[in-house]
């Protein structure tokens, strides 16, 4: 029952593509193949990367996504309880500024980790 609805959803998905869309995807599978037979289905892909040490706790990754449900679970209760008498309209743009802001910080979280526990993280141009 689920895997037919999944598969009517997927139709009814596809069939509402302009063609521009599916423009889009053959170029990106086209892309996506070539990369993949240049190198060798992503084995190769880093090889001309250097060696870069990294003291990344374990728990970071976890610590991040908790980080963001939480406070994306925190935004919504704050938008619900602030917005309680206000418009519709209103109810969902206080709730998605406070969603942006939610990204933003988690944004500015990763990349000060990433700044903090790998070595070289901004010199891009290594990479070759």
């Amino acid at each position: 029952m689920k895997i037919s609805l999944i598969l009517s959803g997927t139709a009814q998905a596809i069939t509402g593509l302009a063609t521009v869309d599916y423009v889009f995807i053959l170029i990106s599978a086209v892309l996506l193949a070539g990369w993949l037979i240049k190198t060798d289905l992503g084995t190769r892909s880093l090889d001309k990367a250097g060696y870069r040490r990294n003291f990344m706790p374990y728990y970071l990754p976890a610590a991040v996504i908790f980080g963001w449900l939480f406070l994306t679970w925190a935004a919504s209760s704050l938008a619900a309880s602030l917005t309680a008498g206000l418009a519709d309209w209103q109810q969902k743009f206080v709730l998605f500024l406070l969603l942006f802001v939610n990204e933003v910080v988690i944004i500015v979280f990763i990349l000060a980790a990433a700044k903090k526990y790998f070595e070289g993280v901004w010199m891009v141009s290594d990479c070759g």
